[in-house]
């Protein structure tokens, strides 16, 4: 009985803490810090993707209600209507991508990729954020990043406290190569012959055969007249 009874006490104890523990963590959280937001941008292979320009958008204030840190739509992304309950729905981040897009002006901060694939923005006040990324150029190497939201804080690994520097690796991936196309070049005209084509027949016979018509022609006017001389 003696061992049930401290097993239960021991459950109990256990339950209570896990109950308080999100309330503390709650308590701990200090809205006027500021922390940070940083990119580390590599492709599938883990190369670097340098350059590009990258946009941070305040898009929703961090409320506490009762033992949870909630986020609010600010007032220059109210009118998206957009719900914050899921900050892992890529519908909502594509959704504020779109109004961000169309409202440039909004924007927090704007940042470039390092040679290291790095992007920090510093000084972000806590809240939650839209991190997209501007159109590239069209000599950009790789393709567009999809945008997302990162919370600024966030609860630290073991859950027992806040996190107001936040790393984030999304992937980008390099634009496919174009194929080369063959370009064919200006077709090669044969030369024309001057000379008459040939029929089969050579001249030397044609020439042969007329000569010696003449001659058998002179020498029957030849005999002829000969003959009426003997008359």
């Amino acid at each position: 009985m003696k061992r049930k009874t401290l097993l239960r006490g021991v459950l109990l104890a256990l339950l209570i803490c896990l109950l308080l523990c999100p309330a503390a963590v709650a308590d701990e959280f200090d809205g006027s810090r500021n922390g940070s937001i940083t990119l580390n941008l590599t492709d599938g292979k883990g190369n670097a993707a340098s350059g590009g320009e990258f946009w941070l958008f305040r898009v929703g204030d961090a409320v506490v209600r009762g033992s949870n840190l909630c986020f609010e739509l600010t007032a220059d992304f109210a009118p998206t209507g957009v719900s914050l309950e899921d900050l892992n729905a890529s519908s909502a981040a594509e959704t504020l991508a779109q109004y961000a897009q169309q409202h440039p002006g909004l924007r927090l901060q704007s940042r470039s990729a390092g040679r290291n694939g790095r992007v920090v923005f510093s000084r972000v006040p806590c809240g939650l954020y839209l991190v997209m990324q501007k159109t590239p150029a069209s000599g950009y190497g790789f393709e567009r990043m999809n945008a997302f939201m990162a919370a600024v804080p966030m609860t630290n690994e073991s859950g027992t406290g806040w996190n107001y520097d936040v790393t984030a690796r999304p992937k980008v991936e390099k634009k496919p190569l174009p194929t080369p196309t063959r370009t064919p070049g200006p077709s090669a005209t044969p030369p024309r012959d001057s000379k008459l084509p040939q029929t089969g027949l050579l001249v030397w016979p044609v020439l042969a055969l007329a000569g010696l018509g003449v001659v058998l022609f002179a020498f029957g006017w030849f005999l002829r007249f000969t003959g009426k001389r003997h008359e």
